[in-house]
């Protein structure tokens, strides 16, 4: 099942090198701790807060996401009162696929334009 996951989470498949790496660190985790989370993810719902979230966001996703079509992205940018979207050539991960735009965006709302909209 790791492997289903993973490979699922990139746009452009892995090197050996990195996969191997990736399942080797999936396999350290008990199935509990992964069943822990994914029913974290599948019950617990936020959606009433983000309104209240004043601080600038950018909401950075993968345009191939598998996991979550880049729609979700969409509306969770469109629910926090200062964020902006971003759609990036990547899957599930563009913290690894696209670090480059992650950094971007992470200056991004650390300097704001003087307005104080984040870039």
């Amino acid at each position: 099942m790791a492997e289903a996951v993973l490979d699922r989470s990139f746009h452009e498949p892995l090197d050996d090198e990195a996969r191997a790496g990736f399942l080797g660190w999936a396999a350290a985790v008990s199935q509990q701790a992964a069943y822990d989370v994914l029913a974290s993810q599948r019950d617990l719902d936020l959606t009433g807060e983000l309104a209240g979230v004043r601080q600038p966001a950018i909401v950075i996703h993968g345009r191939y996401d598998r996991a979550r079509p880049p729609e979700q992205g969409r509306e969770l940018a469109g629910s926090l009162p200062n964020a902006e979207f971003r759609l990036v050539e990547t899957g599930h991960t563009p913290l690894y696929e696209a670090p480059a735009a992650v950094a971007a965006a992470v200056r991004d709302v650390l300097v704001p334009r003087p307005d104080g909209v984040p870039r």
